[in-house]
């Protein structure tokens, strides 16, 4: 006979397994179970996305102060504490688009950018047509920065981390980024500012500064290493940016 969703009870209704006190030993669940309503959803909704018991705020600080320290400890087991770099950029993703979908952003608003396209186009409509669709969706491509940057990490730094570990350590610096460019995106909007050139010197900087902050080798040629980590995470970007929408133009 099924138990009733009220009160404590003696076995897990998620599991079975018998509770000895507010949460399940086996699988976690908390043993005062209720009917689920809109408040319980939200409440949980919120939970998960934002973490704001300490995770989401914890994470961010670090990537702020000290990334080296998150992406560290993150790879070396310690992921209770912070914030899951895949649901990390997947959040911050939504929350741009959502965002910019709202306060009607649009890329190509600025009359530099629509010139330089023109001027494009008339010399091949073709690469015009693969720059307009670039400049207008590059944000919806960030993924590929991920890739890139994590790539380049692995073949300057291949025999520290695997190319996965790298990957969480990408995610976390885009999902950063992205935040970054959502606060622009406003600055951008509302008070009619070039912000092209401050989000790209702003990756350029987040890169080089994680890699400092990760491997922490202050000698001259770690330092053009973190320099050349930062510009060639950001060319292989382009690179991928560009093949990836000439493929778009070619069988559109």
């Amino acid at each position: 006979m099924p138990q009733k969703l009220s009160g404590k009870n003696t076995n897990c209704l998620n599991c079975g397994t018998e509770i000895h006190g507010n949460y399940c030993e086996y699988c976690g669940q908390a043993s005062s179970t209720g009917q689920i309503t809109f408040k319980e959803t939200i409440n949980n909704f919120l939970g998960i996305a934002f973490a704001f018991e300490g995770p989401l705020l914890l994470t961010i600080r670090l990537l702020i102060t000290n990334p080296g320290k998150l992406f560290r400890e993150y790879i070396s087991g310690k992921r209770k504490t912070y914030y899951k770099p895949v649901a990390f950029f997947i959040l911050v993703t939504a929350v741009y688009i959502i965002l910019r979908s709202l306060i009607g952003f649009d890329a190509l608003a600025d009359e530099s950018i629509k010139n330089d396209l023109a001027d494009l186009n008339d010399i091949s409509p073709r690469m015009g047509e693969v720059f307009r669709l670039m400049s207008s969706n590059i944000n919806n491509i960030l993924f590929l920065l991920v890739f890139s940057i994590a790539l380049v990490f692995k073949v300057f730094f291949k025999k520290k981390y695997k190319l996965a570990e790298y990957t969480s350590i990408a995610l976390f610096i885009v999902g950063f980024y992205t935040l970054f460019k959502t606060i622009t995106m406003f600055i951008g909007r509302f008070f009619e500012v070039e912000i092209d050139s401050i989000e790209l010197g702003f990756l350029l900087i987040l890169i080089f500064y994680s890699s400092f902050s990760l491997f922490q080798q202050k000698s001259f040629g770690a330092i053009v290493k973190y320099a050349l980590v930062s510009f060639f995470s950001l060319g292989l970007y382009i690179i991928f940016a560009l093949g990836f929408f000439f493929l778009i133009v070619l069988y559109k």
